[in-house]
């Protein structure tokens, strides 16, 4: 997260990003919190609901 951000997030002008292998959602959860919208992408299914419930707004 720390590379992502040095590297990536500052730069970005627009606040949008795609979060491969999500898991449950820890990163999108803390992207949100700064304003960034994210769509979220795993092989597990049962993680991706996870990560949809836990990032409801």
């Amino acid at each position: 997260m720390r590379i992502l951000r040095k590297n990536y997030l500052n730069q970005s002008p627009k606040k949008i990003t795609l979060d491969l292998c999500c898991g449950t959602g820890r990163h999108i959860r803390k992207l949100n919190r700064k304003g960034y919208l994210i769509d979220g992408v795993d092989i597990n299914p049962d993680a991706v609901v996870i990560a949809n419930k836990s990032t409801e707004l």
